[in-house]
């Protein structure tokens, strides 16, 4: 059971990879069919897997977290003025899928882990040479564009829309990708040299890709926090340097945010939860801004053409679920979070790993729309399943044991460390 087990972890991980290519676009462009191909094809095999491996357990705690997004989903159908029932259909898969994964994932012994981690790296490894090759190309063929960077504003814009005209992979899906690799490579145990020396080409790329950079900054800041020996008194004197500095550049600072397209994205979360209490419609934000909102945006964003992509996973739950159902949905996920970054230190590969990529996905949320995607939910599931895993639930309280020996004399301290490891 436990090698069949990693074969569907296996299945399960490369799908995240699969969801997130340029294989639906590619599609389309060929005109073979006009829909996401690769979520059909997924869900397919994984109903195979159940069928075929139909002993796993649920896991309990993931499914209470799974039940409470399900009803959020539900009562947004329900009540939602715009509503798309085909959409409602997608995320229960993509629940139960999420819910499926973690169950399979928190039922793995740490005594496997070692053989586990081994393959994904495997996998990881290979991706990061497909990302190396890609970027190589890109830098040969449109040189020029990045001889600009000094000189043009916007510029690495160009430069990443050349991934869509060349290997119709648009950044949405790439800068997810890239995110997955960066974690790779942040937790590498062997080959780290070589693993840093693969990503420089990929460096513009990542530069051109705002959400990436701001979700590393972060994510690091966030993890390095946690390890502080004072995490309160210095989250403090980091929230005064941000507000100093955002007082002294105040009219930069919005100058430069309004002038977003992402700008118009936040405007109009005010402007929905004011209006529709129960949000627009999950699934139809795009049509909601097309053809039903009368909101004037150039008032105040100074934009006559206003996008009709979310371009934030927080204007993407709150524009669909309102203003209370978006606060249920946003601390749920919030949950699962603040769980990973308390047991972060403590966690070893592949549960570092997994929990790395949701600490990063959760803060380049704030300038990307991923959520409700398949790739997404996929990752949830093996977050999840790091959180409630019974071999992590000592983790937890981890943190809290060390914080209280942190003052301790040196032989108190021994004698702690040897009670933590017991």
């Amino acid at each position: 059971m436990i090698i069949k087990r990693y074969y569907i972890l296996y299945f399960l991980f490369l799908a995240i990879f699969i969801h997130f290519s340029p294989f639906d676009e590619y599609m389309r462009k060929i005109k073979f069919i006009d829909t996401t191909l690769s979520n059909y094809f997924i869900a397919f095999f994984i109903f195979f897997f159940v069928l075929l491996f139909n002993r796993i357990p649920i896991n309990k705690n993931a499914s209470i977290i799974t039940f409470i997004l399900f009803c959020v989903f539900l009562i947004n159908f329900i009540f939602a003025p715009y509503r798309n029932p085909s959409w409602f259909l997608y995320q229960v898969i993509f629940l139960l899928t999420s819910l499926y994964t973690a169950s399979i994932y928190s039922y793995i012994r740490s005594s496997d882990y070692e053989i586990i981690s081994k393959n994904i790296e495997k996998i990881c490894n290979a991706g990061l040479i497909i990302i190396c090759f890609i970027s190589i190309y890109l830098m040969v063929n449109y040189f020029e564009i990045l001889q600009l960077f000094f000189k043009a504003k916007g510029v690495f814009n160009a430069y990443i829309w050349q991934l869509y005209e060349d290997f119709y992979w648009d950044k949405h899906q790439s800068a997810a990708t890239i995110i997955i690799i960066i974690c790779h490579v942040l937790l590498s145990r062997t080959h780290k040299l070589r693993n840093y020396f693969f990503m420089i080409p990929v460096l513009p790329v990542i530069i051109g890709m705002r959400s990436l950079v701001l979700g590393f900054i972060l994510s690091i800041l966030s993890i390095k926090l946690k390890k502080a020996k004072h995490p309160l008194l210095t989250s403090f004197v980091f929230l005064m340097f941000i507000f100093i500095f955002t007082t002294v550049f105040w009219n930069d600072i919005y100058e430069t945010f309004m002038s977003e397209r992402r700008a118009t994205g936040y405007v109009n979360i005010f402007y929905i939860i004011s209006n529709y209490p129960f949000g627009v419609g999950h699934g139809v934000y795009h049509d909601f801004v097309n053809y039903y909102s009368t909101f004037d945006f150039s008032d105040i964003t100074g934009q006559e053409i206003v996008s009709d992509s979310p371009e934030s996973d927080i204007v993407y739950a709150f524009g669909s679920f309102g203003l209370l159902f978006g606060l249920i949905f946003y601390f749920t996920l919030s949950i699962v979070f603040f769980k990973l970054w308390k047991m972060y230190p403590y966690l070893k590969r592949p549960d570092k790993f997994f929990a790395l990529i949701y600490i990063y996905f959760f803060f380049a949320g704030i300038g990307e729309d991923w959520m409700f995607g398949f790739g997404y939910w996929i990752l949830f599931g093996f977050a999840l399943g790091v959180v409630t895993a019974k071999r992590n639930n000592h983790l937890l309280f981890q943190a809290i044991r060390v914080r209280e020996n942190i003052n301790l004399k040196p032989q108190q301290n021994e004698i702690a460390a040897t009670i933590n490891r017991r």
